[in-house]
């Protein structure tokens, strides 16, 4: 496809000079004059040249994190003191590269030196700017798009001093409208201005149109590079796309061939597209049969029959890999078709210098092999020795070499001198210029990149951390403190169970000198990096709570909490502490848990089993300090709410689950797939009162007043409970399969499908449900409490119609109307199920205490007697109440 230039004119140019009025605030300090300020962020620029990284590796980036934020300063107040002295004439002024500034003067642009001298005359009326890496990507930047690196521009600095980034050829629209392009450095026109079109192309290549300016019909089209040169005549062909290294494919007449430098390599005679790869122009696709290989100076690669090309390694590689089809080895081959090398199991690029190259049996394990080093020339540089060559890329973008010599690995640098013997289990690379090593016996040491020993592989283990200039190891279960170039900064003497480094700044202010949690002789404190106690060894235990920077400690088997100063906070009296906030400390006393706040005062009763931050925030937000209002508080093994603002436990400790939710006014207690409302205050919730009054309005269903369950056992109980519990599970066993074959229905139902298969399953479990009200009835239950499990299970089925009843609506109105329907889906959970779950929940607290009363003498079709798990002041332990449809469906499946 040809390449569409639009043309491009010059933009508006919109921006404001303000001009400093330095004078202009004379009831302040006066301030510093721009030269003073540059003085002052040039000396603070050579000073962060003077800081000292613990690791040398650290050393560019610590320079670097200090010096960016003081390029743009430089940047600005550059700007302003080249346009106080520079700017009189200039409607603007903005830096371009290496100090070059463009000008625009009565609306033309031209370029100046960063001595304000004028290099391009400002008789333009565009500018376009060939700009690559960092920018991303090439481009051809028009001049309103056109922001230099500050660091190049202000400092002549580059992250990569081996790229160019600057290149000198800058095009300009004249005043006729023609393009061309000047070399700012030597004002030489590289690029006449005549072409009516200037638009890049890609890597670095800018398309140029020259037209007839009355028939506008095209008189060239060529392909420029960066240095302004004709690279291709495009007019000469139907299509170009461009490859790497200067190459472009060009198309006539559906062939192909290619082009380099203007000049025909390859005549245009191929059928198929060409590619570059590995240093070989390819025509056609790897996969296929039917590929043509070429050197990069044109030539066609021909080679014996039954042989095919692999591999042309690199650009830069005069040899390549080759395959023999029969008996599937592979040799090397120089790129003019001379064969090397014979007979190779394997051949394998190595970075960008070397290529291995193996014999031997087969490559089934290490020790049938043997490998060697060519070079990209096809010389052995490293003879059969090693068995296998890895490329390791450094920090510096040098390589190393790893080494394998069967299950022994080593380290090779770029020039091949072995670093470090082949005879470790690991060997890495590490993101401190370093070379982490480990023995047979997992005994660790480190090398430099230059091969010198660090620390002797002997340790099992070693431990750092970025920041700290420090190196912690371990001998047997010992530890030491060493400085970064293995040098000891202390003995032997701490316990390899506890230690910890902490890096925290505002840790900074009370251990200057760093801070690392330490063990010695059986007590905990803390040593700086020199080795020093900062903290005495008087702790049975001691942690640092980072968000609010206290520690934990432990004495005589009690916690408390102190200062970074050792002063204590709250003195060591509980069995367990943890911090909720600032103000709010999680305590436990034996088996009991509470809440005290930092002066210790007691917020919640240490007399639960269990006490949880609710999960989902904040009641009507949070109080003061950003503490947490709310807390899930377990006692007996059911859970309840405590507010700590009006301090008192809102909601009682009856509900199955720590998780509740907060909407409103309305708490949720989440258990399993049920969600069980109350009000705050502990009553009904409105929702909940709502069904229970439609419950009595529609299905007569009168709700009846709590009774106590008492522990005495009546004959006539004992009877009315088996006759009760067994229509249960006749009736419930029912539920769960109609319940179960409307469920499966509704997975497969989609919007606009036919409703009506699903409206029969709705009725007919609906009509199964209703037709308990008599059915119960008949059971005559006389026992009060039975009679109450009785009356809370009607309660709680015709909760279940109405919800069946709003769920029929919601499919028949869902399959007419998409419309809403995740808010719809929502309303219908919130206001129907959850009262249905809460009504569930309501009966089965009667329900497990009538199981727990009567479980002795009945044990048949009723499932296992009730139990739970205590937390045992160590463990969490989960927390479980088998309910009475819970005992039906173990029954069931």
């Amino acid at each position: 496809m040809k390449h569409t230039i639009t043309k491009l004119s010059l933009p508006l140019f919109c921006f404001c000079l303000v001009a400093c009025d330095t004078n202009s605030n004379s009831n302040t300090t006066a301030e510093p004059s721009l030269d003073q300020q540059k003085a002052d962020v040039l000396t603070q620029f050579e000073q962060c040249h003077q800081l000292q990284a613990p690791r040398i590796s650290q050393q560019k980036k610590l320079i670097e994190e200090c010096r960016n934020p003081l390029i743009s300063k430089l940047a600005d107040i550059e700007n302003q003191l080249y346009r106080k002295a520079y700017g009189t004439n200039y409607s603007q002024l903005e830096p371009y590269e290496k100090g070059y500034w463009y000008g625009i003067k009565n609306n033309h642009i031209g370029i100046l030196d960063n001595q304000g001298q004028v290099v391009i005359e400002p008789k333009y009326k565009d500018m376009g700017i060939l700009h690559t890496v960092p920018n991303y990507s090439s481009y051809l930047y028009y001049s309103e798009n056109a922001l230099p690196d500050l660091v190049r521009h202000y400092l002549n600095i580059s992250s990569k001093p081996e790229v160019n980034y600057f290149y000198p050829v800058v095009y300009f629209l004249d005043v006729q409208a023609n393009w061309g392009a000047i070399n700012i450095e030597t004002k030489e026109v590289v690029v006449p201005f005549k072409y009516q079109e200037a638009g890049y192309v890609g890597k670095g290549y800018v398309e140029l149109i020259e037209r007839d300016l009355k028939t506008d019909e095209v008189i060239s089209r060529v392909v420029v590079n960066q240095r302004g040169e004709i690279v291709l005549d495009a007019e000469l062909y139907d299509q170009y796309s461009l490859l790497d290294e200067g190459y472009i494919q060009v198309q006539k007449d559906q062939k192909y061939g290619i082009v380099k430098n203007n000049r025909e390599i390859i005549p245009v005679i191929s059928e198929n597209e060409f590619s570059l790869d590995g240093g070989l122009l390819i025509a056609g696709r790897w996969k296929s049969e039917e590929r043509q290989f070429y050197s990069l100076d044109g030539k066609l690669i021909v080679l014996p029959k039954g042989y095919q090309v692999v591999d042309g390694l690199s650009k830069d590689s005069q040899v390549m890999s080759v395959i023999n089809d029969k008996n599937k080895q592979y040799s090397i081959w120089t790129k003019s078709g001379k064969k090397l090398f014979d007979h190779l199991l394997k051949v394998k690029f190595i970075e960008d210098q070397y290529i291995q190259i193996s014999k031997g049996k087969n490559l089934s394990s290490f020790e049938n092999y043997e490998s060697a080093l060519i070079d990209l020339n096809g010389n052995i540089v490293l003879d059969y020795k090693y068995t296998e060559f890895d490329a390791i890329k450094t920090q510096n973008h040098s390589t190393l070499i790893e080494t394998r010599l069967i299950d022994n690995l080593g380290m090779l640098n770029s020039d091949l001198k072995e670093l470090i013997p082949a005879k470790f289990q690991s060997i890495s690379y590490n993101s401190y210029d370093e070379i982490n090593v480990t023995t047979f016996d997992n005994l660790h040491g480190i090398y430099s990149v230059a091969g010198k020993v660090i620390f002797e592989p002997i340790y099992k283990d070693l431990y750092d951390d970025y920041f700290a200039p420090i190196m912690i190891a371990t001998k047997g279960e010992k530890i030491a403190l060493f400085s970064l170039t293995g040098k000891p900064i202390t003995d032997f003497t701490y316990e390899s169970n506890k230690i910890k480094m902490l890096n925290n700044d505002k840790l900074k202010e009370f251990f200057p000198n760093g801070a690392i949690i330490a063990k010695q002789d059986g007590m905990v404190g803390i040593i700086d990096y020199a080795g020093q106690a900062v903290l005495p060894f008087e702790y049975q235990d001691l942690d640092f709570v980072e968000q609010y920077q206290v520690f934990r400690f432990k004495q005589k088997d009690k916690w408390g909490i102190i200062a970074p100063t050792g002063e204590v906070i709250i003195a060591a009296q509980y069995d367990d502490l943890a911090m909720h906030n600032t103000n709010q400390y999680l305590v436990r006393i034996d088996k009991k848990s509470g809440m005290i706040n930092l002066k210790g005062e007691i917020i919640i009763p240490i007399d639960y089993g269990r006490v949880y931050s609710l999960n989902n925030g904040d009641y009507l937000g949070e109080s003061e300090k950003g503490e947490s209002r709310f807390f899930s508080v377990k006692k007996n093994e059911l859970w309840g709410v405590w507010d700590v603002v009006e301090n008192k436990q809102i909601i009682s400790s009856i509900f199955p689950s720590e998780n509740f939710r907060i909407e409103q006014n309305d708490f949720t207690n989440i258990y399993h797939d049920r969600n069980i409302i109350v009000n705050r205050d502990g009553h009904d919730s409105v929702i909940y009162a709502q069904r229970q009054h439609d419950n009595q309005e529609q299905y007569g269903i009168v709700p009846t007043e709590p009774i106590a369950i008492s522990e005495n056992i009546l004959a006539s109980g004992k009877k009315d409970y088996k006759k009760l519990v067994n229509y249960f599970y006749q009736v419930e066993s029912t539920n769960l399969q109609k319940s179960a074959q409307l469920k499966n229905k509704l997975t497969e139902f989609y919007l606009g499908d036919d409703t009506s298969p699903l409206i029969v399953l709705f009725d007919d479990y609906i009509d199964h449900l209703k037709r308990m009200k008599n059915e119960i009835e008949d059971l005559k239950i006389t026992d009060p409490e039975v009679k109450y499990l009785a009356d809370q299970f009607l309660a709680y089925n015709f909760m279940r119609v109405q919800y069946q009843e709003e769920y029929k609506k919601f499919v028949i109105e869902a399959s007419n109307s998409d419309e809403n329907l995740g808010t719809r889906l929502i309303s219908l959970e919130k206001n129907y199920k959850s009262p249905t779950d809460t009504a569930e929940w309501e009966m089965n607290k009667t329900y497990i205490l009538l199981k727990q009363k009567y479980n002795n003498f009945y044990q048949a079709n009723i499932g296992q007697p009730y139990t739970y798990y205590h937390y045992d002041g160590q463990n969490y332990m989960q927390y479980y109440t088998t309910w009475l449809f819970e005992d039906i469906r173990s029954m069931w499946y």
